[in-house]
């Protein structure tokens, strides 16, 4: 919260699980009473909607969230690229001076020594 502004978007996937829920909903109450936050949430149009600014509607309300994730956050990558794009950004090269990298470089593999192997003193 502490770098949110009231025009920052917040984008909110909500749980099925009951008890995760009620904890989502009131991080989104207090964001709502500190007016802080644009918020917009892939749900159900209804008793949870009035949490948010926009409503985005879910794919597959119902099932649980493992399977669940793979349909909704579609919707979230989607604008992510789209606003990088909007912004000036690349998002197939986010850091053009080579800072981050897609893969991680130096590392060294090691690997574990054989469990079992006796090795004789002849």
């Amino acid at each position: 919260m502490s770098f949110l502004r009231p025009e920052t978007l917040v984008f909110c996937l909500l749980s099925n699980d009951p008890l995760r829920r009620e904890y989502e909903l009131d991080l989104l109450r207090e964001l709502r009473d500190k007016k802080i936050g644009y918020l917009v949430g892939i749900a159900e149009e209804g008793e949870v909607a009035a949490h948010f600014d926009q409503v985005i509607p879910a794919i597959a309300p119902h099932i649980e969230d493992a399977l669940r994730t793979p349909y909704e956050i579609v919707a979230a990558q989607l604008l992510g690229y789209h606003l990088s794009l909007l912004s000036g950004l690349n998002p197939d090269n986010p850091s053009p001076d080579g800072v981050i990298n897609r893969v991680v470089q130096g590392v060294t593999i090691h690997l574990p020594e054989p469990q079992g192997s006796v090795i004789s003193g002849r």
